[in-house]
């Protein structure tokens, strides 16, 4: 199943393009670029999700770390940024425990 959404063609993705669809906290980003990585790095570690037929790469939760910590904002989404760095090394942590 591909995601079908009226209007945008692949064209759009020549630039930097960033999509948010839903409401929080179920929203879904979709960015065709990454600061602080590669795309080839991002691709390669992305983790292969399967809902119903819907085929999906998810950034994996070090890059998204990497990520964070690259992006250094200065508005007040930099907070948000300094608690999701946080959680982040929370959740990498206590996988590492638990293997």
């Amino acid at each position: 199943m591909d995601l079908e959404i009226e209007g945008l063609a692949p064209e759009d993705f020549i630039i930097p393009q960033f999509f948010n669809f839903g409401m929080k906290p179920g929203a879904v980003d979709i960015l065709n670029f990454i600061v602080g990585l590669s795309i080839d790095q991002v691709f390669d570690n992305a983790q292969k999700v399967r809902i119903e037929e819907l085929r999906l790469n998810v950034i994996d939760i070090r890059d998204l770390l990497s990520n964070k910590e690259s992006i250094k904002r200065t508005s007040e989404k930099n907070l948000v940024d300094q608690q999701d760095i946080i959680a982040l090394k929370r959740i990498i942590d206590w996988k590492k425990k638990i293997k």
